[in-house]
C-alpha cells in the first residue's frame, strides 16, 4: 500500500483543477470503470458534531492547559460565555477572523497567544505542550518539512502508521476530530487515550453519541483533501464535502457498491462480503488516500 506524502505542488495543481471544474476522478488519477454504480447507497453527510466542541470538552476535562480556536467575530461572545471562568485572549488575524485563547492560568493563555503571534513554526513544540498534545505527536508534527497544509498533514500521519488494519475509529479525522491535533500515527496509544476521554464525556452529556459517531467514523475512508472525503461502510457511502465538486457524486456512487475499499498500489479495490466488486486503476498524480478505519 502506497501512503507516500505528495508534494505541495501536486496538491496545489489538483485544487486548481477542481476549482476550474475538472472531474474529481481525473484530478486525482482514478480511472473509473463504466459500472457498477449504487447511487441509492451514496448519501451526503455532515459530522453531526461541531469540531470545536471536542476542543472545549478536552479543556473542561483538564486534558488541555490552553484552548486555541480560530473563530469569526460573531462567535466570540458565545465562547467567552462558555469559558467565563477562564482567562481569554483574542487576537485579530490577517484573514479577518480571530485567534481565541483561553486558560485557567492567565499566563498560559498570554504565552500561547504571544508565541502564535510571533512565529508558530519556530515555537511548535512549546505550543504543543501548552495545548496538551502527547509528546510523541508533538515531535512527529515538528519533524515534518511542511506543517501548514492540513491535507498533507493527514498524508504524513498515514505514512507513519504501520499498524494493521483496521485502525481505531476514534482517531478517524476525515469528518470531525475527537483529538484536536494530528496524531503521530493513526494507531497512537496516547492519542487514542485522549480520544476515549473526550468520547466518554460526550457520551455522559448526550447518551448515544458513541454509537452515532462510530457509525460515521468506523469506515474505510477515501480522503482527497481537506473538506473532501468519502467513507465506505457496510450499508452506505457517506460523502463529506464542504464545497461542490464535479464528479464527487459519481465517485461516491461507485464506492458505495462496496462495503470496504483497499489501496493495492496501482489499483483501488472494492469488496462486498467475499466478492471483489471493482478494481479502479490509479495513475498520475495518484492523489487520494485510503484510510482503513474499518
Amino acid at each position: 500500500m502506497d501512503r507516500s506524502v505528495p508534494g505541495s505542488a501536486s496538491l496545489r495543481r489538483m485544487r486548481e483543477a477542481l476549482r476550474g471544474g475538472a472531474d474529481l476522478a481525473t484530478a486525482t488519477g482514478l480511472v473509473l470503470p463504466p459500472g457498477p454504480r449504487c447511487p441509492a447507497r451514496a448519501r451526503w453527510a455532515s459530522s453531526g458534531l461541531a469540531v470545536d466542541a471536542c476542543e472545549i470538552v478536552a479543556f473542561e476535562l483538564g486534558l488541555k492547559p490552553v484552548v486555541f480556536l480560530v473563530v469569526d467575530a460573531w462567535e466570540l461572545p458565545r465562547w467567552r460565555a462558555r469559558l467565563a471562568t477562564a482567562h481569554c485572549v483574542v487576537d485579530p488575524r490577517p484573514d479577518g477572523r480571530f485567534g481565541f485563547f483561553a486558560a485557567r492560568q492567565p499566563e498560559l493563555a498570554e504565552e500561547a497567544a504571544a508565541l502564535q503571534r510571533e512565529d508558530p513554526t519556530r515555537h511548535v513544540r512549546r505550543l504543543g505542550i501548552l495545548m496538551g498534545y502527547p509528546p510523541c505527536c508533538i515531535e512527529a508534527f515538528a519533524a515534518q518539512d511542511d506543517r501548514g497544509d492540513d491535507a498533507r498533514n493527514r498524508y504524513a500521519c498515514a505514512a507513519r502508521t504501520r499498524g494493521p488494519a483496521p485502525w481505531p475509529w476514534p482517531l478517524c479525522d476525515a469528518a470531525l476530530r475527537l483529538v484536536p491535533f494530528f496524531p503521530c500515527r493513526y494507531d497512537c496509544a496516547a492519542a487514542l487515550t485522549f480520544a476515549h476521554h473526550v468520547l466518554a464525556e460526550l457520551e455522559i452529556r448526550e447518551p448515544g453519541t458513541t454509537e452515532r459517531l462510530r457509525a460515521r467514523l468506523e469506515r474505510a475512508i477515501f480522503f482527497v483533501d481537506e473538506g473532501i472525503a468519502l467513507g465506505v461502510g457496510p450499508d452506505d457511502c457517506l460523502i463529506v464535502a464542504t464545497r461542490s465538486i464535479v464528479g464527487l457524486e459519481t465517485l461516491g456512487a461507485t464506492l458505495a457498491c462496496a462495503d470496504r475499499i483497499r489501496d493495492e498500489g496501482d489499483t483501488l479495490v472494492g469488496w462486498r462480503g467475499p466478492d471483489r466488486i471493482f478494481a479502479i486503476p490509479r495513475c498520475a498524480p495518484r492523489l487520494g488516500l485510503c484510510l482503513p478505519f474499518r
